[in-house]
């Protein structure tokens, strides 16, 4: 399989991967809807547990429908940007599987969210550097 059979494929998981996340966002908001009423009256804390969840699972989506948008490189940015893709794509299950464990305990400690953050921020700081070491290759040759 050539690279950019690689980078293609990369790039419509991306896309796909963000659209579940979107169609998981909207089911997050309606399980909101109709759990929080009666589950969790009088619980705030819990509530404001499940909407950070929720919008962090936004949050992961619309990265992952970013990076379905745009080019990838060959050679040493390829594999960097791979590496990232990875990590970012990761941080969608684990914040799927953190709405629906860490709130009901309502512990300042989410585990799951903080290792899915940190996922997607790495993987977001992946692209970037290989996007710097683009405009650099750039620069020189002109």
């Amino acid at each position: 399989m050539t690279s950019s059979a690689v980078t293609d494929r990369l790039r419509v998981f991306h896309v796909w991967l963000g659209l579940g996340a979107v169609a998981v966002f909207l089911y997050s908001g309606l399980y909101m809807r109709r759990q929080f009423p009666e589950a969790y009256a009088g619980h705030d804390a819990i509530r404001y547990l499940y909407r950070a969840n929720h919008i962090y699972i936004l949050f992961a989506a619309l990265l992952n429908l970013t990076l379905g948008f745009r080019t990838f490189d060959w050679g040493t940015r390829a594999k960097l940007q791979t590496v990232g893709s990875v990590l970012v794509a990761a941080a969608v299950p684990l914040l799927v599987f953190a709405f629906f464990i860490e709130p009901p305990n309502a512990s300042p400690e989410r585990p799951i969210s903080v290792l899915a953050i940190v996922c997607a921020a790495a993987g977001t700081g992946l692209h970037g550097v290989s996007v710097a070491l683009q405009q650099r290759a750039r620069r020189r040759a002109v």
